[in-house]
């Protein structure tokens, strides 16, 4: 997949949803992420200051989510990306980790109140645009918009109607990557997956594939401890699986 064909293919979808092609920064911000580049160097460019690139990139993720739709954008990364990857180092596929100063946009203009306890909402919830917005509607609707008084009910994550996405995606999973969910979702760290679980009916194989498919799916994430690679399962859905199993 050349990157011409992934703006292209931006551009006539952000035509047929709004009537709009993307802009010119735009299109480089997407060129230039495909291709490894820093906002600093687009910006140098563009002429324009890093923050105004921030900014349309902002716009440019989000409009991308709201067209191609949640399970395409930062959920799930095919094989073919995967091997694209690594076939060329300057290739690299765009991990969205939330909208980061986009998130507080968002429940601006919900209203919510308290806006100092607005960033522990938003790292509750990984900056993740829609849960935001249903969170939003929650606080509203029990707590009249007070982000302080919802943040105060305890320490558990509360998922409310997240559910029904959360099990939407738990229901794709093939089986083998079911089980490794319900068994990271009882771990209290990161783990170390050359420690496979004494009591897994899985293969070394299935179980690694299994991790493997659900890191490209953005299920599980992977951290450097110590210079070993550690996973854990997303907070949300572990939470989730929690409670579906009668963990917490």
């Amino acid at each position: 997949m050349k990157v011409e064909d992934v703006v292209q293919g931006a551009n006539n979808s952000s035509f047929d949803k709004t009537g709009e092609h993307l802009t010119p920064l735009q299109e480089a911000i997407l060129t230039g992420v495909w291709q490894s580049q820093k906002y600093p160097q687009i910006a140098k460019e563009f002429n324009c200051s890093e923050s105004h690139v921030k900014k349309e990139a902002a716009k440019l993720w989000e409009k991308l989510r709201e067209e191609l739709g949640e399970d395409l954008l930062s959920w799930e990364k095919t094989r073919e990306i995967t091997a694209l990857e690594a076939e060329n180092l300057s290739t690299r596929s765009l991990h969205l980790k939330g909208l980061g100063e986009k998130s507080a946009e968002i429940l601006r203009e919900k209203e919510l109140a308290d806006e100092e306890k607005w960033s522990d909402l938003i790292d509750l919830y990984q900056g993740h645009p829609s849960w935001l917005n249903i969170m939003a509607a929650t606080i509203w609707e029990l707590f009249n918009g007070s982000v302080s008084l919802f943040l105060a009910q305890g320490t558990n994550l509360f998922l409310g109607d997240l559910e029904p996405f959360l099990e939407s995606h738990l229901e794709r999973l093939s089986e083998s990557e079911k089980n490794v969910c319900y068994w990271l979702a009882t771990q209290n760290e990161a783990v170390d997956i050359s420690q496979q679980p004494a009591d897994s009916e899985l293969s070394k194989s299935e179980f690694w594939q299994a991790i493997q498919s659900l890191g490209r799916r953005s299920l599980v994430e992977k951290v450097l401890v110590g210079g070993r690679a550690m996973f854990f399962l997303h907070p949300v859905l572990k939470a989730y699986i929690q409670r579906k199993l009668n963990l917490i």
